[in-house]
């Protein structure tokens, strides 16, 4: 018998609210994500130059090459033999506001509960066992918060000390959301 989504709402939320927390304390106490980011010599010049060419809020390749054919061409080829080669992000001046953020961050996060608490319950019968459904919910939670952090090394170029510091916090979050679920299963 499948489990109705109403009948876990409470690890739905519940797993949620912790990760949340957990990734608070990931990101604002721990230390391991402190050295992720670096600043850039010559910043002051870069944002001047920047500024003087209205580079607005986007995403960016340098060099930039569209379409493949472009690699073709001596001065795309130039660009990338001499480098710097890289990709970069701009947001809109100002200091970021968090509280957007912050709630966007948990959305995301009661979204992926609410993903791993759907499939469970089209997969999971009632009264299953607390260790089956903590392997599966860890499961695909750790794939949801992960996965993607292997993508962007492999493609964007993050590198792996950073992809296996999220990968080792998608742990930490796939295992706490599969606990709420073990815990609070249905009966």
């Amino acid at each position: 018998m499948t489990v109705s989504l109403m009948a876990i709402w409470i690890p739905i939320v519940l797993s949620a609210v912790a990760v949340f927390v957990a990734s608070f304390i990931v990101w604002t106490l721990l230390p391991h994500h402190k050295a992720d980011w670096s600043g850039i010599p010559g910043q002051d010049q870069i944002q001047k130059l920047m500024r003087d060419h209205n580079v607005g809020p986007g995403q960016y390749a340098i060099p930039y090459a569209p379409d493949p054919k472009d690699l073709q061409d001596p001065d795309v080829k130039k660009g990338f033999d001499q480098g710097p080669v890289g990709f970069f992000y701009v947001q809109n001046p100002g200091v970021p506001a968090m509280g957007g953020r912050i709630l966007a961050m948990f959305i995301f996060q009661l979204v992926v509960s609410l993903t791993v608490g759907y499939l469970a319950s089209r997969t999971l019968a009632v009264g299953t066992d607390y260790r089956q459904v903590f392997r599966f919910t860890s499961t695909i939670a750790f794939l949801a918060y992960g996965a993607s952090s292997v993508q962007d090394m492999v493609w964007f170029g993050h590198s792996r000390a950073h992809t296996f510091k999220v990968l080792l916090d998608a742990l930490a979050y796939g295992l706490i959301t599969g606990g709420f679920f073990g815990w609070l299963w249905p009966n």
